[in-house]
């Protein structure tokens, strides 16, 4: 039994010592990763989607990403302090993706900004591993600047400011916070774009149905 565990131990510290959760080619695999998923249009509507099926609560105070840049703000405008050698950008169709590791209140997150046709209209954070204590640090501060210290039920409710922009937080695999800005004319482009996807790929599939029929 001894010699079963020190082989073990043997083992896993041989893969801990290469697989360093740390390491910059980590950090630029699980970024790339990362971003895949917000090149993709179909996302944002998955999320505005899921925003809908919260209550909203209003709150007085703006949602943005910081006084500098707002929901509108156009790439140019991005601050200094994002722009690094280990800032990850995408640019596909009409979305350009901006990813960036950063701390938060000293915990590390990955930081989200996207720009439909060069404006801001998403950012978001994602912290890969929080403690309960942590996640509970993150949604009272944002239960304090926003709701005036009242509590909100982050499977249940989002937060709305008087343009209609809208936070809210998921708790999954990864803790996240997402801040949606509300422009409809935004979501029914994208959604437009989904439903010529949509028909391209039908009319190529019955094409190749076609084909089949026809050679085979």
């Amino acid at each position: 039994m001894k010699a079963l565990q020190h082989l073990q131990k043997r083992v896993d510290n041989y893969l801990g010592s290469k697989i360093n959760l740390n390491s910059y080619y980590y950090y630029k695999d699980y970024s790339k990763t990362l971003l895949k998923r917000f090149e993709q249009e179909s996302y944002y509507l998955e999320l505005l989607e899921r925003c809908k099926k919260l209550e909203s609560i209003p709150t007085h105070q703006p949602i943005k990403y910081s006084d500098e840049l707002i929901f509108g703000s156009f790439y140019n405008d991005i601050p200094k302090e994002l722009k690094s050698k280990r800032l990850f950008k995408s640019e596909r169709k009409t979305i350009t993706t901006l990813l960036k590791r950063s701390k938060v209140g000293g915990m590390r997150s990955r930081v989200v900004l996207s720009f439909f046709k060069k404006t801001l209209f998403y950012f978001g954070y994602n912290f890969s591993s929080l403690s309960e204590s942590n996640k509970e640090k993150i949604i009272n501060t944002i239960s304090d600047k926003y709701l005036m210290g009242n509590k909100f039920r982050i499977s249940l409710n989002s937060i709305r400011d008087s343009s209609g922009n809208q936070l809210f937080i998921e708790d999954g695999v990864n803790f996240k916070i997402h801040y949606i800005a509300f422009r409809l004319d935004i979501y029914e482009e994208l959604k437009g774009h989904q439903e010529e996807l949509l028909n391209h790929e039908k009319k190529k599939d019955t094409l190749q149905k076609d084909e089949l029929f026809r050679r085979l």
